[in-house]
């Protein structure tokens, strides 16, 4: 992309369903609701866009302690991963 010295640029930055944003550097610009803008331009630079699955906290609850239990009672899992539970009688 090519701007002018001393002009305003912006980039719309978003990440897809499940991710989210994890960096976004270069240019000495800043990010802002979704948009990435850097003021004022005033040399060619390159720009990196990160991003990260997003991570989820499942909890097991038991109702009756007394009649069983669970292997672990919580686990984080990335976005599309499976957490996995083992009950004990």
């Amino acid at each position: 992309m090519t701007a002018k010295y001393g002009s305003s640029i912006s980039f719309d930055v978003s990440a897809n369903q499940g991710s989210t944003i994890k960096l976004i550097a270069g240019c000495e610009g800043e990010l802002k609701n979704e948009k990435y803008v850097i003021s004022p331009v005033t040399q060619s630079c390159d720009l990196t866009a990160q991003f990260e699955k997003k991570t989820y906290t499942v909890t097991a609850n038991i109702s009756d302690k007394s009649l069983g239990s669970v292997s672990s009672l919580s686990q984080i899992a990335k976005h599309g991963n499976t957490a996995s539970f083992t009950s004990l009688p």
